[in-house]
């Protein structure tokens, strides 16, 4: 193989590491953003419960009072109805205790139907602090994280800095050119040849071209996909094993998730 395509195996490894740690600082702020989010609507939902059951017993209060209000009306009537001297005294005064009655029962019931609904309220508040706690919880967790993780990248990044400038003055100018003209333009500036196709691309390599990629008599060549012009290496392993650590890091470059 090419001696500065060897390095640039190595090289991409490196700017691939590079891109995968410079991402992570807006992948973990995005993952504490949606614990924090997923916190406010927990708090969000324990807060209107426990607004909801005030506004109960507000209510219940206030049906009391009317209640009451009503009792008072209905004793102030009974007492005029005894003292009632005519028919119509009597109709009148039976008119309004029978009103204030009602109000009475119509209060009296929905008084129920509001102590019903703060039971189903307040039992449900267990359950949605239970779930504020976790949100919390999650919260601090991928924040710690994310601290960690921050701090272990630019670690990463400053060793994988002066590895990358060590790596780069080793390598031809006109070689290393290539290669960052490619790399600006379309991510990478080099793909490994597999099973007569450019991996990156997934364009065939005319037969002819792959016999040279895999030959032993070109190994000090550099070929280039003729579909997107990167540079193309073969990793000899394929047809003879032996050991190439700078090739199993490019793969692992390659393949790095995110968090």
């Amino acid at each position: 193989m090419n001696v500065d395509v060897e390095k640039l195996v190595v090289l991409q490894a490196i700017d691939l590491e590079v891109v995968h740690f410079r991402a992570q600082p807006a992948i973990f702020a995005k993952s504490v953003s949606e614990a924090k989010q997923r916190l406010s609507v927990a708090q969000s939902a324990v807060d209107a419960n426990a607004a909801d059951v005030a506004k109960e017993e507000a209510l219940r209060r206030r049906q009391e009072s009317d209640a009451g209000d009503h009792r008072t009306k209905v004793a102030k009537l009974s007492k005029q109805l005894d003292a009632a001297t005519s028919t119509a005294q009597v109709n009148a005064l039976e008119h309004e205790l029978s009103f204030a009655r009602e109000a009475i029962a119509k209060l009296e019931d929905e008084e129920l139907a509001s102590m019903e609904r703060t039971e189903a309220l307040e039992a449900a508040q267990p359950r949605l602090q239970q779930a504020l706690e976790a949100a919390k919880s999650i919260l601090a967790e991928r924040e710690a994280l994310a601290a960690e993780g921050v701090a272990r990248g630019e670690r990463e990044l400053a060793a994988l800095g002066k590895e990358r400038t060590e790596v780069r003055a080793g390598i031809g100018e006109d070689t290393l050119s290539s290669y960052d003209r490619l790399s600006k333009s379309r991510g990478t500036g080099l793909a490994e040849a597999v099973d007569g196709q450019c991996s990156a691309c997934r364009m065939k390599v005319r037969p002819q071209r792959w016999a040279e990629i895999t030959g032993r008599e070109h190994e000090s060549e550099l070929f280039t996909c003729e579909s997107c012009g990167r540079i193309l290496f073969y990793d000899l392993r394929r047809d003879r094993p032996a050991a190439w650590p700078e090739g199993d890091r490019l793969r692992r470059a390659v393949t790095l998730g995110t968090i």
